[in-house]
């Protein structure tokens, strides 16, 4: 039970940066591209944002955190290599 709870707490924990980090960064755009995007859709930025592209910023919020440490364990490289190197490792970790 414990355990379930943890998550949960962990899960709110996570939903509400993700939140965050779209009311701080997405939810001002003012790109005309953004804005076309949504109305294309028929969506307000908001709705966008928080709805149809959130698990985008899900990976967003979670790259930010795993970067550093990505960057400390592998060195300081580039994205897409440092993206490469955790693949392999995911998967020599099968």
């Amino acid at each position: 039970m414990e355990n379930d709870c943890e998550r949960e707490v962990w899960n709110n924990r996570y939903e509400e940066e993700v939140d965050q980090f779209i009311k701080a960064g997405p939810d001002h755009s003012d790109l005309p591209q953004h804005l076309a995007y949504a109305d294309a859709l028929g969506l307000s930025l908001d709705q966008l944002n928080h709805q149809f592209d959130r698990d985008l910023y899900e990976k967003n919020v979670m790259w930010l955190k795993l970067k550093p440490k990505l960057e400390k364990k592998y060195g300081a490289i580039s994205n897409h290599a440092l993206v490469e190197k955790y693949e392999a490792e995911i998967q020599r970790d099968r």
